[in-house]
Formats: C-alpha cells, structure tokens, sequence
C-alpha cells in the first residue's frame, strides 16, 4: 500500500512537473518552449506507467520475475499503443502477445504445483505402505 502511494506520488510530482515545461518555461526567453524537450519528457512520463506496472508484477511473482515483467512491460506499452489510431495494430499485436506468453507463464506455475502435488501424494503413499 505504502509503495503505491509512492509511485502515485512520484507520478503526479512528474506531470506537475511537466506541466511547467508544457506552459512555456523551457525554452530561451522570449523564444517559447523547446518542443523536443517536451516531447521527451512527455514520452519519459508515459513510459513510466508500464514501468511501474512491470515492476509491480514481476515483484509479486514467484518463479520467472524478468519473464514477468518483460511481458507485462509489452502489455502496457501496447495499451498505450491502442490509445493512438495509428498504434493500434501493432499495440493489439503486442497485448496479444504477452497475453499468450502470461498463459504459457501460467501453465507452466500449474504444470509445476500439479508435479508437487503429485509427488507428495506418492510419498504419503509409500509411507503408509511401509506402515501396513
């Protein structure tokens, strides 16, 4: 809860920030704002979204943390993708994309806790057989 609560923090402090830098306070005086340090930093604040929400599921998981946070980091990207007309195709391929590789991340955690199972129903097998 506290680490939320930071990272909500730290982005508002951000687009705060960056506001700022959208009114005109960037560039030489009298000349206006730089444009290309306000596509930067507007670029650098989106990016952090996917960041933040990678970080937070690979920190959560168990077993394949980079895995994790490489297909949840693709999956927001693509969200911001879909967000503009002409991202719309490759942002839908990208979600598609790490939607299938979450699945196959998920299959292998079940396959995994299935073969635990599995094997300690065996021991408990061969234990009450050698009790009998």
């Amino acid at each position: 809860m506290r680490n939320l609560l930071n990272q909500r923090a730290f982005f508002y402090g951000a687009v705060i920030t960056l506001s700022f830098f959208l009114m005109g306070q960037t560039g030489p005086v009298g000349q206006g704002p730089s444009n290309v340090f306000n596509y930067l930093l507007i670029i650098i604040v989106i990016m952090l979204v996917p960041i933040f929400k990678a970080y937070n599921a690979a920190k959560s998981a168990q077993k394949f943390k980079t895995l994790i946070f490489v297909s949840t980091f693709i999956e927001w990207f693509g969200w911001i993708l879909c967000i503009t007309i002409i991202g719309i195709p490759i942002g839908l391929g990208l979600v598609l994309s790490s939607q299938a590789a979450g699945v196959l991340i998920q299959i292998e955690n079940n396959t995994g806790q299935a073969t635990e199972l599995l094997k300690s129903l065996q021991k408990s097998r061969q234990d009450s057989l050698r009790d009998e």
